[in-house]
């Protein structure tokens, strides 16, 4: 009996799958210890004012919405595995850049210090952006369709997996012996960033829908609207995680709760930052034994 005859890891007998959610795991540590070690870097070494670490959030978050306007409509029409190779590229070097703005060794763009990190957030949300649109797609293109409850399931398990680690792995890199790291941080984001491009390279990919009469980006976006204010299940769900996010925003305040109200440093951080993928794994483990019902509230 092979290691992946196992109904729950059936998933795994597809190679591309397993290139796949490599490339997922490397790419959400990347992300998510990148932006720790920013929110570190920000509080610690710059400025000690909760607006600033507000408009952090801000930079990145602006961005994305704007982008994500258009970024779908061009993840229909473009090859999705260039799409992802290009964003992992430029994360790549926007992680090469934050740490020659970080390196103690270096000073050609330390003497830019704060107005640099947040031009290179803002890039991080455009190209976020674009990364959303196209992963989930990139994945379903070689899922045979039986299996794409249980790619859904792995997908969003190595996501939060990654999600929990990546400011854990920051918070204790940052202040390591006492001293701060950022360098370190960095250099390690490059390392994932490397391992995500190397893994979604390996992976084959062939392009299932090929558009034949192409719509503009209004007349997609009058499409989307239509069907979203239409169907009122979509429009709920919508709505239930724009709110969520909305005062969810409020982990971006974690580095100063953590040191002007609990009074610890980075480390600690890195824990509190990671209770919400917590809390949204133990809560899938629930519903998987416990799925909810019409009865149920």
């Amino acid at each position: 009996m092979g290691i992946f005859d196992n109904s729950s890891l059936e998933i795994f007998k597809i190679k591309q799958f397993r290139y796949f959610i490599l490339a997922r795991f490397f790419l959400t540590l990347g992300i998510q210890s990148q932006m720790s070690t920013i929110n570190f870097q920000v509080y610690y070494e710059f400025t000690k004012e909760e607006f600033v670490l507000g408009m952090i959030g801000l930079a990145e978050a602006v961005p994305f919405i704007i982008t994500s306007f258009f970024s779908g409509h061009y993840a229909d029409l473009l090859n999705r595995k260039k799409i992802i190779l290009s964003g992992i590229f430029m994360l790549l070097i926007g992680a090469i850049a934050l740490y020659i703005n970080s390196a103690p060794f270096i000073s050609v763009l330390r003497s830019f210090g704060l107005p640099a990190l947040f031009m290179i957030v803002i890039v991080f949300g455009v190209v976020r952006s674009f990364l959303a649109a196209s992963v989930q797609p990139f994945m379903t293109s070689f899922i045979p369709r039986h299996l794409y409850t249980q790619s859904s399931t792995w997908n969003s398990t190595v996501w939060h997996i990654g999600a929990i680690l990546g400011p854990v792995i920051a918070g204790l890199i940052y202040a390591f012996r006492g001293q701060l790291h950022a360098d370190w941080c960095y250099l390690l984001n490059i390392a994932f960033y490397v391992l995500a491009f190397v893994f979604i390279a390996a992976t084959s990919y062939k392009q299932t829908f090929i558009p034949e009469n192409t719509e503009s980006i209004v007349q997609s976006m009058k499409v989307g609207l239509n069907f979203v204010f239409k169907n009122k299940m979509v429009l709920s769900a919508l709505s239930l995680d724009l709110f969520a996010v909305l005062f969810g925003g409020a982990v971006a305040l974690i580095p100063a709760f953590t040191d002007k109200i609990l009074h610890l440093g980075p480390e600690a951080y890195g824990l509190l930052r990671t209770s919400p993928a917590i809390g949204a794994v133990l809560m899938a483990l629930i519903m998987s034994v416990k799925p909810p019902g019409k009865k149920q509230v």
